[in-house]
């Protein structure tokens, strides 16, 4: 399953989520949307138009923010 992290630096809310994806041991790509833009565009794609950050996508299905207990379920890792 694919799993892509949408942030830009400076962003404690991104660094704590990165943080908290490395600690589960899921692999996924970042893309910092402050220098790429079409990372960026990516991002409004996913969001249906919004540019909030963390985004996180797994799968088809995207994440905003940092939403411990959904991420959680879709990466597979609650009982």
């Amino acid at each position: 399953m694919r799993v892509d992290l949408y942030s830009r630096p400076g962003c404690g809310v991104c660094n704590a989520l990165k943080g908290y994806l490395q600690m589960q041991g899921v692999r996924f790509r970042e893309h910092d949307v402050s220098r790429d833009p079409e990372a960026l565009q990516e991002l409004v794609n996913l969001t249906g138009g919004a540019r909030t950050l963390p985004v996180v996508s797994v799968g088809d299905k995207a994440v905003l923010g940092f939403d411990k207990e959904r991420l959680d379920q879709l990466l597979g890792q609650v009982d």
